[in-house]
């Protein structure tokens, strides 16, 4: 990876395919991550993008913002808790300036989601 793309949403290769039905891609900057679900052979149908301590799903049709506790002191995974107020421009800011790999079309689709709630008439 170029050092210019090195603060930039990564796909990784050789993502395991678990969900029966869905395809799933998964994109990382080093410390904050984007997971992609399509149908399979199908159209993105929602997205979980880490930035930091928060989690923003879109999946069913439902947009949530949750913090993470990332349970240092038990050691254990990180658990989605409670619903938290963001600003709309710090998810879309962080799109804006790590989304630069990403294709136009799935950029449109978290933007469009971010800002009203639904994915662009395009791709619904």
């Amino acid at each position: 990876m170029s050092e210019e793309y090195a603060d930039q949403l990564n796909e990784l290769k050789n993502v395991n395919q678990r969900e029966s039905g869905l395809f799933k891609r998964v994109f990382r900057d080093g410390e904050n991550d984007l997971v992609l679900w399509y149908t399979e052979g199908g159209p993105l149908v929602g997205f979980q993008l880490t930035i930091g301590d928060i989690a923003v799903t879109y999946v069913e049709g439902r947009l949530t913002i949750n913090a993470i506790d990332f349970c240092e002191k038990d050691n254990l995974a990180p658990v989605l808790r409670d619903s938290v107020k963001v600003p709309q421009e710090r998810i879309l800011r962080y799109i804006e300036e790590n989304g630069a790999l990403l294709e136009p079309e799935v950029k449109a689709y978290l933007v469009a989601v971010i800002q009203t709630g639904s994915p662009p008439a395009s791709s619904a």
